[in-house]
């Protein structure tokens, strides 16, 4: 029971409120200098925990999104995507979560399935590659995941097919 505690800390991601901010700065020209800075609040206040044969699922309403690692606890996760003037350098991004809530629960979070290899798999149960949970998570006392977010910062063209910067943070 106390092992799923530390796992509970994932539902404060997902109760808590997130604030996203980006900040892009070109040094290389002075007189060409853009500074970009943009202020996103997130809440998530409809959280529901679903019970389900031995484990626990955590959904969000409106979320399809999962963070999914084999073995590893399916987590809802929401992705913001900003867009940057195209050559944007120097960004930076910093979340703030507020408004922390824990919640204990008594199960395990649902594992991840294991990918099904592109081969002849006989030998395998499906049983056996579905829900196996890797007890170093499960087991441990350190929040997973043990970052509040990720980001991802590529270039390309936007719907008005001019190029831009995009910023996905997870």
């Amino acid at each position: 029971m106390r092992k799923s505690a530390s796992i509970v800390l994932i539902a404060i991601l997902i109760i808590s409120g997130i604030q996203a901010v980006a900040l892009s700065n070109n040094n290389s020209e002075a007189e060409h200098e853009i500074i970009c800075f943009e202020n996103i609040d997130l809440e998530f206040n409809q959280v529901s925990i679903v019970e389900s044969n031995e484990y626990v699922e955590i959904q969000l309403k409106d979320v399809t999104t999962y963070l999914m690692d084999p073995g590893k606890p399916i987590i809802p996760k929401v992705v913001t995507k900003l867009e940057l003037p195209f050559g944007a350098k120097d960004i930076n991004i910093e979340v703030i979560p507020y408004s922390i809530t824990e919640k204990n629960i008594d199960k395990y979070i649902r594992p991840s399935p294991w990918h099904i290899p592109l081969m002849d798999i006989s030998n395998y149960a499906i049983s056996e590659l579905s829900e196996v949970k890797k007890d170093t998570i499960y087991d441990s006392s350190e929040p997973y995941p043990n970052s509040w977010y990720k980001y991802q910062v590529t270039s390309g063209l936007n719907k008005d097919f001019q190029r831009v910067t995009n910023v996905a943070i997870h």
